[in-house]
């Protein structure tokens, strides 16, 4: 949960800082694999985390100074029973797929992605967090997808890199052509000012390549006089 800049005083609810866009898979395991997560809630408040289909075994929970809240027997510390707040205790090692997360504090798990691959969800279970989109995807693959997946992501991002590049050189010339446009377009206010048609055909030539989306006439300093030969 943070804070809405485009609303002051309202919060949005997030998880790793976005809210939930169906189209994305924001976590993926690979079928046979292990997978340890660390789940907390900021202090501006808790949250009850849900998964749907794989359920988690919990191995670890720190409280808010980042310190382990069970003793080497798996018990609760001496510090975390005086809190007054027990909720915890005897939690070490349980399996849930449902868990609240106190503010502050930071849960440890453990999940197995097994028996199927394909796509599903978790959420905050609080209604009214879930209803404002605090939801992400996660996906099962297989270890022939993940190996798939490894080989191809190199050649994806170099593709990304390259549009993006290609994008970044059409900016650029976009951007030189309509500061030339706006160069010549001064100086042909100053000719038609001074009534000086030397460079017009010039002008009216690289105005139409601009139009079109051009970007070959070479720029010549305008001048009140013909150049010499």
């Amino acid at each position: 949960m943070t804070q809405n800049a485009a609303s002051p005083g309202a919060f949005r609810f997030v998880i790793n800082g976005q809210t939930y866009d169906p189209s994305l898979v924001a976590f993926e395991g690979v079928l046979g694999n292990v997978d340890q997560w660390t789940i907390n809630a900021t202090a501006a408040g808790g949250h009850v985390f849900h998964i749907h289909v794989n359920p988690f075994r919990v191995v670890g929970i720190r409280n808010p100074a980042g310190n382990s809240i069970f003793d080497p027997s798996g018990g609760c510390t001496a510090a975390e029973r005086a809190t007054g707040d027990t909720e915890y205790c005897g939690m070490k090692d349980v399996i849930r797929d449902t868990f609240f997360v106190k503010p502050g504090y930071k849960r440890v798990m453990r999940t197995p992605c097994q028996h199927f691959t394909g796509e599903f969800v978790m959420h905050c279970h609080i209604l009214d967090h879930e209803d404002q989109r605090m939801m992400a995807n996660v996906a099962v693959v297989s270890p022939a997808t993940a190996l798939l997946q490894r080989m191809t992501d190199p050649m994806h991002r170099h593709r990304d890199r390259l549009c993006d590049g290609s994008r970044r050189a059409m900016a650029k010339s976009i951007q030189s052509s309509m500061l030339r446009y706006r160069r010549f377009a001064r100086r042909t206010r100053r000719a038609a000012e001074s009534q000086d048609t030397t460079n017009a055909p010039l002008l009216i030539a690289f105005a139409l390549a601009v139009l079109a989306g051009g970007n070959a006439f070479p720029i010549r300093r305008a001048s009140a006089s013909p150049p010499s030969g």
